[in-house]
């Protein structure tokens, strides 16, 4: 509107002053004339949409100062990370505008079309572009700080957590070291109060080879290849008594006899009594009872 305003103004004003020019002359002039204020026009249109473009970049500069104001005290790497590479990119599309708002600013001066409000604005708005971006290098420092203190915090916390596994596997080995000699010691000494015995009858005995018969009627125990899964196994720190569950027991091994007794039992049947284990299994971890 203020365009056509002004393009037909501009007509009655040189017809005025004109006078008696020729018509075709006058014609070219107000059409230069009306070009040249319509570029004019354009270039403030322009200048005002550039302006507001900067207004936002400074608006979105006071956002992202908002939401670090909101992190501080905060270890969210990752979100700072975002609002400092946000920062760097808004500097730089400032640092752009301004470059072009400076240019705007000269183009449309030499228009010599300087609104005084207008001009006023820019100059304002020039200050204002350049305390945010001493405000940007201010928080790209301080967020630069935070980072490294961040860095420096988690560089702490996983050589702590490496001393701590480290220690915590050291702890492990020994608990699992320790629990294997005391296996290994508990079985030495169970192996070493192992005893075995064996009862059966003189054919029973003979037929696993743990007795044999002899000329003159002598009697060889476990001199040659006897069976070894016909004796029991036994400890001699529990095994204080053998049934026989027979009633007629002999002792055919080299215990000596006042080691042990043979008793009798309720039912008529004998067992070994162990009264003196040291000396019973002193001479050797196998016995041998014939019954029958």
């Amino acid at each position: 509107m203020k365009k056509l305003i002004l393009a037909l103004a501009i007509p009655a004003v040189l017809l005025a002053s004109c006078g008696k020019t020729s018509e075709n002359a006058d014609t070219t002039q107000l059409v230069a004339l009306n070009e040249r204020l319509e570029m004019a026009q354009d270039s403030k249109d322009s200048l005002i949409f550039l302006m507001s473009d900067i207004y936002s970049g400074v608006e979105e500069i006071n956002v992202q100062e908002g939401l670090l104001y909101n992190l501080r005290g905060s270890d969210n790497v990752d979100k700072k990370q975002e609002i400092i590479e946000n920062l760097a990119r808004i500097k730089a599309e400032l640092q752009a505008k301004q470059a072009r708002l400076d240019d705007m600013t000269a183009r449309f001066n030499a228009q010599n079309d300087k609104t005084g409000q207008l001009a006023k604005e820019v100059e304002r708005l020039k200050t204002l572009v350049q305390q945010k971006e001493a405000r940007i290098t201010e928080l790209q420092a301080q967020l630069a700080s935070a980072q490294e203190t961040i860095t420096n915090l988690n560089t702490e916390v996983n050589t702590t957590r490496e001393a701590l596994s480290q220690e915590t596997q050291a702890k492990e080995q020994a608990q699992a070291e320790t629990k294997q000699a005391q296996a290994e010691t508990e079985q030495a000494v169970n192996d070493a109060n192992r005893v075995y015995y064996a009862i059966g009858t003189s054919s029973e005995l003979k037929s696993h080879g743990i007795l044999e018969k002899k000329f003159l009627g002598k009697t060889k125990v476990m001199q040659g290849n006897f069976e070894m899964s016909y004796f029991q196994k036994a400890d001699r720190r529990s095994l204080s008594v053998i049934p026989c569950h027979n009633k007629k027991v002999k002792v055919l091994t080299s215990q000596p006899k006042d080691s042990y007794q043979i008793v009798e039992n309720a039912d008529g049947t004998k067992s070994i009594k162990i009264t003196n284990p040291a000396r019973f299994w002193g001479l050797s971890d196998f016995l041998v009872i014939q019954v029958g």
